[in-house]
């Protein structure tokens, strides 16, 4: 594996199973949102628009 260039391992070892595991359930998580997202943005404009107009003074 390289990163960013770099060659070989960036821990100096190998990866365990658990920390390989652990990569791939954080890139699952970030698909998951980048997945939400245009949901997420209906959403957002939706509780945009109805928030209360609170005065100013």
């Amino acid at each position: 594996m390289t990163l960013g260039g770099i060659g070989g391992s960036p821990l100096g070892r190998s990866n365990s199973m658990d920390e390989a595991r652990e990569v791939m359930n954080m890139a699952r998580r970030l698909a998951a949102i980048v997945l939400m997202e245009p949901a997420l943005n209906t959403s957002y404009q939706a509780m945009k628009e109805s928030c209360y107009p609170w005065p100013r003074s």
